[in-house]
């Protein structure tokens, strides 16, 4: 009887030591947003002395690779952000 009564308060104070150490959902701050949620990417490469406009991306991935691509082709590229 004994043995249960400490085995009850050794438990009971580990569960609230523990919910002790897990901070609180309030006090979790937000992630930063690296950039505007309406932010796009235009891909532009240089042919014949203009900058002409290959395509315009959502996501910044797409648009490295878009560039990426039209580098190996030879063709100077610039990422804008619009």
């Amino acid at each position: 009887m004994l043995r249960k009564l400490i085995l009850s308060a050794a438990v009971s104070a580990a569960a609230i030591g523990g919910f002790a150490l897990i901070p609180a959902a309030a006090d979790a701050s937000p992630v930063p947003a690296s950039r505007p949620a309406h932010c796009r990417y235009e891909v532009m490469y240089l042919q014949w002395g203009r900058w002409q406009c290959f395509g315009t991306y959502l996501n910044v991935r797409a648009a490295e690779r878009a560039a990426h691509q039209l580098n190996h082709r030879g063709l100077p590229t610039r990422i804008v952000t619009i």
